[in-house]
Formats: structure tokens, C-alpha cells, sequence
């Protein structure tokens, strides 16, 4: 039924040649020999994969996207899940629940899918509330040209969602010669990039839906088959995550990685910066269509509150049920859930 089921992870070569490297017992030298013979293979095998297809007509993308959000928006809306508030007392500051989204450079199949997926949680986001759907009744209140913000009164507390989009309008894509495409792409990545940090602090909430990278992810921008490798052996740019993670004071309380096998790249890293995080982490490749129902329901499961089960229940992608997917860790700790299925 859905064509975009995009894979979420890095090549298994490029997870191959990070563990190898990370095994050479060799010199420093003989290490740097290895990963530049790796690098030069991979910039042959990637230099094509980045290349990507005509905007085009993305109404049928566009209608699929929400289609299958759809579909997860009535599985919610017909579930039967209890409400424990008590189990998110760390929420309940008094204040607007502030919730980010951000949506990471998504390629795949010669496309960048963030815009498409972003406006479709709008969609459904806006539309009026059926059931015991919560994600739903919003009202758009300001947008920009990665950004919208949207808001609603969900039982007496004024709730903000926020969606943070990484690639340029397709628009401009089409108007823009290659060079200055490609600069105002580096300067929208390193804007949205700077506003994830940012909101890492700032928010209640904070998503991500994207590639893992093979544990560099969080990234923003297109990136070469040769740049993840390098990244993922001195992992850089995941050192301004847990710095900003690190930070104190801090509103955040909860961060959810919709991205391949998310609980191996990100879950001690995370825990070890900010223990008392409560994680969303996936346990192995996740495709995007049951990633983006996992997103949907994990904002759902939020926004109602819903006990343990019923919050990973609500996770569960209706288009592909998949039990031992996607878990939420409460705070520090060994999570029995988590290692028993």
C-alpha cells in the first residue's frame, strides 16, 4: 500500500567498517590507512545514492503520508488503554507542555521526506478529535520556513507542538542554481541544527524522526556514505547533543529517537549525560511509514497520559505491527520491559 517505506539506518558495509575499525589493535597509522581505503570505496558507492529526484508531483507522496498516519490516528482513537497520570507527575510543571518534533534530513528513494511527513502530523493534528484520540484539535498558530508552531487546550493546560522541518521548500529547489541551493540548504541545516540544541533545554518533549547514522544522527543536512564513517568513528557530532543534554537547569524530561536501532547508538550516551530522562528508543531498523505511526502514537500516549502497556501499545505502527519495536524507558535504571521481549 505504501511505496516510501524508507530504511532508517546506515548500509550494513558502513556498520561493518566501523566495528572493524573500532577492533584494529594496529598503530595509529595503520588505523588511518584503513579508514581511508573504507572512505574512498564508500565516496564510489555513495557519491550517486545522494543524488535526488525532481521535486515533481508529490501529491500522491503527500497522500500516502497522511494515509498512513491516518491509519494510526484510528487505531488510537479506538483503543482502550487507562490513564495514569500519576506516572507523569515531571510534566505537570504549572506551565504550557512544550513538545518538539524535528524532523531530520529523511532521503530515501531519491527524495527528502521531512517536509511531506511534517505537514502530514499537521494534518492530523489539526483535525477534530473522535474517540480516545488526544493528538488532535490543534490550531495552527505560526509557521515559518522550517517551522510550524500549533496549540490547544487539552484539559485545562495550553499544550505547543512545534514541527521543525531540515530541507528547502521544493520550490526553492527548482528556482535556485546548484551553488546557492546548496549554501541556503547548509545555512537552513545549521539553523534547525542550533534550534535543536536549543529546544533539548528548552521543551518538555523533544522527537526525532530521521536517519540514526549509525549513531552520529540527530543530523540535519544531506550527508555522504564517506562523512557517516568518518562521524561514527570519532562520533563529533554527537558531543553538542550531550552537551546540551548535559545542561542544568533543564525543562526537558522526555526524548524520543525514531530512528534504526536507537536504543544500541543512544541510549547510554543519553542516560549517562541527563539519567533521569525517560527514553522512546527503537531496538532494531525501523522503516519510516511505521516509524512516523510510532511517532504519532508515542505524542498520543503524551498527551493522554496512558500507563505502561497502553503507551506501548500506542507506539505500535498499525501498518506494521512489530511488539518489540519501539519502548519507553522510564528514568534511570534497568527497564525489565525493555529486556525481556
Amino acid at each position: 500500500m505504501f511505496s516510501g517505506a524508507g530504511h532508517r539506518g546506515a548500509s550494513h558495509f558502513l556498520a561493518f567498517a566501523v566495528t572493524l575499525a573500532a577492533r584494529l589493535h594496529a598503530s595509529r597509522k595503520a588505523a588511518f590507512l584503513f579508514v581511508f581505503t573504507a572512505a574512498t570505496c564508500l565516496l564510489l558507492l555513495s557519491s550517486c545514492s545522494r543524488a535526488e529526484k525532481p521535486a515533481g508531483d508529490d501529491r500522491a507522496l503527500a497522500a500516502e503520508s497522511i494515509e498512513n498516519l491516518e491509519m494510526q490516528a484510528d487505531k488510537l482513537a479506538a483503543g482502550t488503554g487507562g490513564s495514569c497520570p500519576q506516572e507523569f507527575s515531571a510534566l505537570e510543571t504549572g506551565r504550557t507542555l512544550r513538545i518538539s518534533m524535528f524532523y531530520g534530513y529523511d532521503n530515501y528513494e531519491g527524495r527528502v521526506h521531512d517536509r511531506v511527513n511534517a505537514r502530514s502530523m499537521s494534518h492530523v493534528l489539526t483535525e477534530k478529535c473522535r474517540g480516545k484520540l488526544s493528538a488532535c484539535g490543534f490550531s495552527i498558530v505560526a509557521s515559518s520556513q522550517s517551522a510550524l508552531r500549533l496549540m490547544r487546550t487539552l484539559d485545562g493546560r495550553q499544550v505547543e507542538i512545534n514541527l521543525f522541518t531540515s530541507s528547502l521548500p521544493d520550490d526553492a529547489k527548482e528556482k535556485l542554481n546548484p551553488d546557492v541551493r546548496d549554501r541556503e540548504q547548509d545555512k537552513l541545516s545549521r539553523t534547525v541544527k542550533d534550534r535543536f540544541y536549543r529546544e533539548l533545554v528548552e521543551s518538555d518533549v523533544v522527537f526525532y524522526m530521521g536517519h540514526s547514522r549509525l549513531g552520529c544522527g540527530m543530523e540535519f543536512n544531506a550527508q555522504s556514505g564517506v562523512t557517516t564513517l568518518f562521524n561514527a568513528l570519532f562520533r563529533s557530532p554527537t558531543l553538542p547533543v550531550l552537551k546540551a543534554l548535559q545542561q542544568r537547569p533543564t525543562k526537558l524530561k522526555m526524548i524520543g529517537m525514531f530512528s534504526c536501532d536507537s536504543n544500541k547508538y543512544f541510549r547510554h550516551d543519553f542516560h549517562g549525560a541527563n539519567p533521569s530522562l525517560a527514553l522512546i528508543l527503537t531496538t532494531a531498523d525501523i522503516y519510516a511509514r511505521p516509524a512516523e505511526q510510532a511517532s504519532l502514537g508515542a505524542l498520543d500516549a503524551v498527551l493522554a497520559k496512558r500507563c505502561a502497556r497502553a503507551f506501548d501499545e500506542s507506539m505500535m505502527s498499525a501498518y506494521e505491527p512489530n511488539p518489540g519495536m519501539t519502548y519507553l524507558i522510564r528514568g534511570p535504571g534497568p527497564d525489565i520491559r525493555f529486556q525481556s521481549r
